[in-house]
Order: C-alpha cells, then structure tokens, then sequence
C-alpha cells in the first residue's frame, strides 16, 4: 500500500509544498484566532458558474484532489487502474456550512421559490466525496465518513479498509472543512471549547481549547 500523490489547501497557502515551506519556517496560519484560507481564490480555479455550484468546503477538496492526482500522473497519463475499481472517501465534519446559511436568508427573504435548487447538492457532508467521484472517474465506493473532528483522519481508514478488503485496487481519501463563519464561530465559543489566547498547542499543559480553522488534505 502506497501514497502516490497529495494535496493541501490551508490557511499557509494552496499547495502541499506551500505548506511544507511555511510550516518548515514556524508560521502557522492563525490570524485573530481562527485559521482562514486567506489565499484561496475561488476565480483562479473554477469558472463562475462552478464557484456558484460548490460550497467553499467542495472547492477545496477539488484543488487539492487535483494536485494528488497530478502528482499520481492520473491526469496526464490516467488511472491505472479501471475505474470501478477506484473509491473516493472525502469526509467533513461540518459540510456545506455557508450554503445553509446564505440559503436560509434566501428563504427567508424570498420564501420558499427563492431557495436555490443547488442547495440541497451543496449543503450535504457526502458533497466532496460525490463531485470528486464524478470530476475523477472514481466508479467504485464512493461517500463520505462523518465522526466530527477526526472525520477526515477515518476517511484515510476507510480508504486503507476498502484496500485491505479487495473492494478496489486505488482510493481517493481525505477531508476538507469551511466552516470559519460567524455563527459556526460563535456556537463552538458558547460552548467554551476554543482557545482564548488564540494560540494552537494540542497535548501541551497549556492547551486551553482549540483553534477553528478550514482547508483540504487528499491523498
């Protein structure tokens, strides 16, 4: 079993070796508590009327499944192996957050006529996984593992199972999350689990909660 390609979109910059360079140098992406893709413009990637049909959380997963597989060679030289023997387990926690919201204010602006038909497509957590599998030509399995924070960790478990088991013979896994908004920010406060210094340390004695942040990683 083998990691033939990665990518990453994070708030240190789109790209896994962006990430590396700047994690190499001590940065960390965290501005005002809270970790943004700051770089991340939709534009650059997609045409409008894509940025339009995916969630922020799917634009992610998209550029850097892009960038694993480019690295794989899938998408100069395709898969090598059919594509129904190809899964794609792309995980999150949150989903199509800012789609809920903006479609609520749709709703409640215009009513029910004014709810986009995309919003449903949008706002659900197996969305990556589904337009990934689609993009990709994965034909095999193909969904999404939602266990809260460790949800893109059990994709790359569930990847490795469906391996060991012969379901498929290569798998896209991963995670992505775009959940840094305002109401997201302000229920995880009230529950009193972010850092109030800002600062993220897991497993250090000073720990004192936990940072949001949103981003993509896909093998």
């Amino acid at each position: 079993m083998v990691v033939t390609g990665f990518g990453a979109v994070t708030p240190l910059g789109v790209g896994a070796e962006r990430l590396l360079d700047r994690w190499s140098a001590g940065d960390s992406g965290i501005a005002e508590g809270v970790g943004a893709c700051t770089d991340f413009e939709p534009t650059n990637y997609f045409k409008n009327k894509e940025v339009k049909r995916y969630d922020r959380f799917t634009q992610f997963a998209i550029v850097a499944a892009q960038e694993a597989l480019t690295q794989a060679g899938w998408l100069e030289d395709g898969a090598p192996v059919e594509p129904e023997r190809i899964g794609c387990v792309i995980s999150s926690a949150e989903g199509g957050r800012a789609a809920v919201i903006a479609g609520w204010h749709e709703f409640c602006d215009f009513g029910p006529e004014g709810v986009s038909a995309l919003f449903v497509p949008k706002v659900m957590k197996n969305a990556a996984a589904s337009v990934l599998a689609m993009r990709f030509g994965c034909e095999g399995p193909a969904y999404a593992v939602v266990s809260g924070c460790s949800s893109g960790g059990d994709a790359i478990v569930a990847g490795i199972r469906m391996l060991r088991l012969g379901e498929v013979d290569a798998v896209l896994v991963g995670g992505s999350e775009a959940s840094v908004l305002t109401p997201i920010l302000a229920g995880y406060r009230d529950m009193g689990v972010l850092s109030p210094s800002g600062v993220s340390r897991p497993f250090d004695a000073r720990r004192d909660g936990f940072v949001m942040g949103e981003g993509a990683g896909v093998l």
